[in-house]
């Protein structure tokens, strides 16, 4: 009987950990896209895996509800598995006027936190967020979860800092 249950628990075990390993697309192509992927699963976010884009990059979206408003990360990875890019596009629009408050406000955020760094884009009015990271450790996954995490505190903190100048 014991030999029984054994067997059922071992089997359950393997197909859970089947489940969990089929949820990554099998397209996934780069190895730091699929270890992010895993993580993301592992840790039940949803995420949109939209494939390699012009620039040869594997670009993948998750989208975060925020306390006072929601943000969608982009992740870029590269080809050779050296690096990712994290974007939030047009995290606000801000109207011309306010342009020196908002580089004000800007110059604020990038002078407090690592890493993440905002900055205005003049052709529509905007401010982006964006992380870069360079790999270099075997754990790409749980190093890229990390800085979406990190990214999505400091997009909270920082949207109470822009937001009166949101008009998006």
């Amino acid at each position: 009987m014991k030999k029984l249950l054994c067997s059922i628990a071992i089997a359950l075990l393997v197909s859970l950990l089947c489940v969990s390993a089929l949820a990554v697309p099998s397209s996934a192509t780069y190895s730091t896209t699929r270890e992010f992927l895993k993580e993301c699963d592992e840790q039940e976010i949803r995420y949109t895996y939209d494939g390699i884009d012009q620039d040869n990059d594997e670009k993948v979206k998750v989208s975060i509800n925020l306390t006072d408003t929601s943000i969608t990360e982009i992740f870029y990875f590269s080809e050779d598995n050296e690096d990712a890019s994290i974007r939030v596009w047009n995290f606000i629009d801000f109207a011309p006027s306010d342009y020196n408050n908002v580089l004000e406000a800007v110059n604020s955020l990038n002078a407090q936190y690592r890493w993440v760094r905002f900055y205005i884009d003049k052709s529509d009015n905007s401010v982006t967020c964006a992380i870069d990271v360079e790999y270099s450790v075997a754990n790409t996954g749980e190093v890229t979860f990390r800085l979406m995490r990190h990214m999505m505190n400091i997009c909270d903190y920082a949207y109470s800092e822009l937001s009166r100048y949101d008009i998006g």
